[in-house]
């Protein structure tokens, strides 16, 4: 920054409008400011200050006073500063709170504090910058590079704050030196350190609480043990399935050495009934012989049968042709015809004989095959329900497999979304950190909208304030004016009764003069003393009305900059969220607020889904348990299907396959038992007809041969039929008529014994082939101890469901120990490539952030090289100042343990060999210490660029306190700084220095102000 033109207005001591134009300079670039003492030399560098940054350039001077005592209530107190950056010109314009007069009627107004920005991109063209008080200071911050208090470090050196740089603490120091070097990157280095640091930290912790949990869950103190432990189980596992096999083909051995047993004792149980009933039916022999005897004496009494009836017939016939010959002899006739007829029939089933001895056989064998149906029938029906047991069992294995594999398939897919929902519940931290930074950022959003609602109503307050102080104002200065009215006429009138009591040639007791040519008149409006007390006494009301409306009007401004301040502040607290709507800020809250809740719901799901993968584990092992049982049930159905199918097959092998249909075997013997009755009773229906007719021939012909002849030869023929009977029944075997009558029996009771004794003889043969065959099955087989094999294939049933228990719950085990180990392996990889990182990333940002014995961070330790830069350029002159007996040098010590280091200076004596503290020098010393510093920034500065011009330098006061030899080097020092074409200017009393610097801006006092030109030469 290079001053081109100073123009001050009612500023200070200079009422008027006061311009400087530093380029009447020319080519001299040290100039004096001189001038005596309360002149006005200061302000001109408050002018500058001011209009820059809206502040003095002293500590101890506001810009509230800036307004000049001896300036009219017309002029305006204005600063304008015209200056130049490179090839850039700007001009600044501000001027402070202060009253004018009203633009119309009497009175005064407010008028505000403002300032304006100009870029001079041409001759007679402006463009502006900036327009506003706070707007217009931070724009020029922009321009020049720093604030206002390092301006007054680097810039302007001003009276009583020279010494602060030097003395400055090392936070003090780094603020300035950041803002002059602009090493706002390295801070954002440490900062992006420590953030990457903190990251791979936070990190690290999150992967050793998962190991540690892993690790907790697992009950193994290290990833070492639990593998040592998962190798031992995988061994044992080995052994279990050994065991498993082992005891496997145990109990496969058991369980066909029992079903052999069952077969085997089945085989003796059938070879026992066999034998039982074989021995039934021998024991039964002896009555069927007896039955068979008797079963010959009535078939031979039957064959006699005819030959009774003969007898009898012939007996009737006599005793018939003896009542009437004639009542027969026309039946004769027909009587042969119906004998001949019935002879014919009977001849017909007396040939009929074979079939109805195959009718009889067919019935008896249906009748057996019936027995042997029901037989089949019942091992049908136990083969039936034990195929219905095993279609039973079978479905519950079946389905106890699908709901196994559905269990299996559950868990594999609650794991994958269980990890799924682990890695989401691992971004909780990082979400809730989004979302308490947008819930932040939306607080003070409608914080900052709240505020800058109060800022439009305080801005509202404060111009009716405004408007109320004005009114007051103008009521004040009405009530002045008529107060000055007032005392103008009472002082008149106080003149002229004066006047009157005046005497010619008598002193007057006011000047003392002998004559009154003009004495004043006598007024008869002069007012009373109490008008003109109460009229002052309502101008103080008013006066205390405007200081009462001028104080609610500062509050109301102070209220409203105050309101700005806060509403600036939070909208670069803001920052990118500021040009956001509400409701898009909102909605971004609202997202990172769904997505943290996403995150914490994804937490809790995993902890439920972690429960429901345990208890469909749980119902997976009871599942599994459950189908041993039912492939249990299944192998007993299975066996005893197969049992009751034999039994079946070896029963269905005796039926012919036409007949093993029930109702065809019932509907077969129906038809066979009703030919059997229908032979039967044809054949003795024609025995019937036959001998009916035939005893009817006989009698009707006896009765018409002994009608005929003589009775005599009806009793010839009876007696011969006598003869034949007798001959016939001893042929017979019959000794006597009673045992022929006790021999007879009927044809049905002859019919059923002979069943009976031919179904005897079927049984018989049938249990006699039964037995043969039953004892060649069991000729060399041995009787089976079913309890025993019972027993062993019990136990090894037991043995292996407890094998395969112990393998199920050891697989499961070595599994998840498996996972265990795995993730704990993939954590340790992450953990140690993320401790790889941070132990290079933690350390740098350790290193860069301070965490040394000096606290010295990335940015001091910048900062401090360019303070050792600095030391060492302003050593060229401290040297030549001091005569070389001081030196500034940079300390890494300090002044206190809990405060950052690196900055501080301390000041090296060459006379001592000793370091002490800047605070140590002299008044004389510590200015020339402190100017060598100031010059030795500016060449730093300058030389590393940057953006900042350093052209102009400004001394206010210090020189007094030196000795002729030290103002001598003081003065080559800042000659010496024209070669680099910087402008220097001094403000100093010293006579001897305006002897020795010819360009000079001298300030003159007068009674009206002071005045301020450039002398040349």
């Amino acid at each position: 920054m290079r001053p081109l033109r100073l123009t001050l207005s009612a500023f200070g001591p200079y009422a008027g409008e006061q311009t400087l134009d530093f380029r009447e300079l020319g080519n001299r670039s040290f100039f004096l400011i001189h001038g005596p003492t309360g002149a006005g030399k200061t302000s001109i560098l408050d002018g500058i200050c001011f209009a820059l940054y809206g502040d003095a350039s002293g500590s101890s001077r506001t810009s509230k006073s800036m307004r000049s005592d001896h300036a009219e209530l017309s002029v305006p107190t204005i600063a304008e500063f015209e200056f130049s950056i490179g090839h850039d010109v700007y001009c600044v314009k501000r001027w402070p709170e202060q009253e004018r007069p009203r633009k119309r009627g009497g009175g005064t107004a407010v008028e505000l504090a403002n300032a304006e920005l100009f870029s001079l991109t041409a001759p007679g063209t402006s463009e502006l910058l900036a327009a506003g008080w706070s707007d217009v200071t931070k724009k020029v911050e922009s321009l020049l590079g720093f604030k206002s208090e390092q301006f007054r470090q680097v810039v302007l050196l001003p009276q009583g704050d020279f010494r602060k740089l030097l003395t400055a603490t090392s936070g003090e120091r780094q603020e300035i030196l950041q803002t002059l070097f602009k090493t706002e990157l390295y801070q954002i280095i440490e900062e992006k350190l420590k953030a990457k640091a903190q990251e791979l930290k936070k990190q690290h912790e999150q992967f050793a609480r998962e190991r540690d949990i892993l690790l907790q869950e697992a009950a193994a103190p290290t990833l070492n043990e639990l593998e040592e432990r998962l190798a031992g189980h995988l061994r044992y596992g080995l052994q279990l399935n050994r065991q498993v096999e082992e005891s496997n083909i145990k109990l496969t051995h058991a369980q066909n050495a029992l079903r052999q047993g069952e077969q085997i004792l089945e085989l003796f149980k059938e070879s026992k009934e066999a034998e039982e009933k074989l021995q039934e039916l021998l024991g039964k022999t002896s009555v069927v012989g007896q039955f068979r005897q008797d079963l010959e004496k009535a078939l031979a009494a039957a064959a006699l049968a005819d030959a009774e009836q003969t007898l009898t017939r012939d007996q009737q016939d006599v005793q018939a042709l003896t009542v009437s010959e004639q009542q027969h002899t026309q039946a004769v006739e027909l009587a042969r015809q119906r004998l001949a007829a019935a002879e014919v029939t009977l001849h017909e089933q007396e040939s009929k004989a074979p079939e109805r001895e195959r009718s009889v056989a067919e019935a008896h064998r249906l009748q057996q095959l019936a027995g042997v149906a029901q037989a089949l029938a019942a091992a049908q029906q136990v083969a039936h329900e034990a195929q219905m047991l095993l279609e039973k069992a079978q479905a519950q294995r079946t389905q106890l497999k699908e709901q196994a594999e559905q269990r299996q398939t559950k868990a594999a897919g609650i794991s994958e979304t269980l990890q799924t929902l682990l890695l989401l519940a691992a971004e909780a931290g990082q979400r809730r950190l989004v979302h308490e930074n947008l819930q932040q950022m939306t607080s003070k959003r409608q914080a900052w909208d709240e505020l800058k609602s109060s800022l439009s109503k305080a801005e509202g307050f404060s111009q009716a304030a405004q408007r109320r102080f004005e009114e007051a104002n103008r009521n004040l200065v009405s009530g002045k004016e008529s107060l000055g009215v007032l005392q103008e006429a009472w002082q008149n009138g106080q003149a002229g009764l004066m006047a009157a009591g005046l005497v010619n040639d008598t002193p007057c007791p006011v000047c003392g003069s002998l004559h009154h040519p003009q004495p004043a008149l006598l007024s008869a409006q002069t007012p009373a003393e109490q008008e003109i007390k109460e009229k002052q006494a309502g101008l103080e009301k008013l006066e205390a009305a405007v200081e009462k409306a001028r104080t609610e009007f500062q509050a109301h401004s102070s209220e409203r900059e105050q309101l700005a301040q806060r509403s600036q502040y939070l909208s670069e607290e803001l920052g990118t969220y500021a040009a956001l709507e509400p409701a898009a800020l909102k909605n971004e809250a609202a997202q990172a607020q769904n997505k943290y809740q996403e995150a914490l719901q994804a937490e809790k799901q995993s902890r439920v889904l972690s429960e429901q993968l345990e208890q469909v584990k749980v119902e997976l092992l009871s599942l599994q348990n459950e189908l041993l049982k039912a492939e249990e049930s299944w192998l007993k159905a299975n066996n005893a299907f197969g049992h009751a199918s034999g039994i079946a097959e070896e029963r269905k092998a005796l039926l012919p396959a036409e007949l093993r249909d029930s109702a065809a075997l019932e509907l077969a013997l129906q038809k066979a038992l009703a030919l059997q009755q229908h032979l039967k009773k044809e054949f003795e229906t024609a025995q019937q007809s036959q001998q009916k007719a035939r005893e009817e021939h006989a009698r009707l012909q006896a009765d018409l041969t002994n009608v005929q002849n003589n009775l005599t030869q009806a009793r010839t023929r009876w007696a011969k039929t006598q003869e034949e009977f007798d001959r016939r029944l001893h042929q017979a075997g019959f000794l006597t008529g009673e045992e022929y009558s006790l021999s007879k029996w009927s044809p049905k009771r002859i019919q059923d014994v002979q069943e009976r004794i031919k179904s005897f003889e079927l049984s018989l043969s049938a249990a006699t082939e039964r037995d043969e065959r039953a004892r060649n099955k069991t000729r060399e087989l041995a009787q089976p101890d079913l309890p025993f094999l019972q027993q062993g294939a019990a136990e090894a049933k037991l043995l292996y469901d407890q094998a395969l228990r112990e393998q199920t719950a050891a697989q499961e085990r070595s599994a998840r120990e498996k996972r265990w180990v795995s993730r704990l392996k993939e954590l340790h990889g992450q953990m140690d490539a993320l401790a790889a990182r941070y132990a290079v990333t933690g350390r740098l940002s350790e290193v860069a952030n301070g965490s040394n014995e000096h606290r010295l961070t990335f940015q001091r330790f910048v900062l401090g090289a360019l303070l050792d830069d600095v030391a060492l350029a302003a050593n060229e002159r401290l040297k030549t100042m001091s005569r070389s007996r001081y030196f500034l040098q940079r300390t890494l010590d300090r002044a206190r343990k809990n405060m950052a280091g690196g900055l501080d200076l301390e000041v090296f004596d060459n006379y001592t060999g000793y370091t002490r503290a800047v605070s140590t020098l002299s008044g004389g010393e510590t200015f020339l210490a402190s100017l060598s510093l100031a010059l030795g920034l500016v060449d730093v500065v300058q030389a590393y660029a940057g953006g900042i011009h350093l052209d102009t330098l400004f001394v206010d006061e210090g020189f007094g306190t030196l000795d002729p030899e030290s103002l001598d080097f003081a003065i080559k020092a800042l000659i010496d700084l024209q070669q680099g074409g910087r402008l220097v200017g001094i403000i100093s009393h010293v006579p001897e220095l305006k002897e020795r610097i010819d360009a000079r801006l001298e300030v003159v006092p007068t009674a009206k102000g002071s005045t301020a030109s450039f002398r040349i030469g």
